[in-house]
């Protein structure tokens, strides 16, 4: 392979649309966690992530109170959980508050509408 070779050290596959690494932070379980079944709900969110084939947003899934605003508001898309319920921010601003259920949908929607 030359050295001007844009492929260079790069997995080639990434760039034929093939592999979409995501850019998903999650907080860790801790003391002030609300929700026993938080791994699933980033687990989902992770799965929307891959369908929304968005590897260029910074997407945050939290579940604290005390930290996840600030986080969640640093992300170009920030989900934060709560007791049944989640904020979804875009670049700062919450944009709708859902209840847990319909999360998943809710978030694709706007990682959709996201430029």
């Amino acid at each position: 392979m030359s050295e001007d070779c844009p492929f260079r050290g790069k997995p080639v596959v990434k760039y034929v649309g093939r592999y979409f690494p995501i850019n998903l932070g999650s907080c860790p379980t801790c003391g002030r966690n609300e929700n026993s079944d938080f791994p699933e709900k980033v687990r989902l969110i992770e799965g929307a992530l891959h369908k929304a084939n968005r590897p260029d947003l910074h997407v945050m899934a939290l579940n604290c109170i005390v930290n996840g605003v600030g986080e969640c508001k640093g992300a170009d898309v920030g989900v934060l959980f709560g007791k049944g319920k989640a904020a979804i921010y875009k670049r700062g601003e919450i944009v709708a508050t859902v209840l847990t259920e319909e999360v998943t949908k809710k978030f694709l929607e706007v990682v959709e509408s996201t430029w």
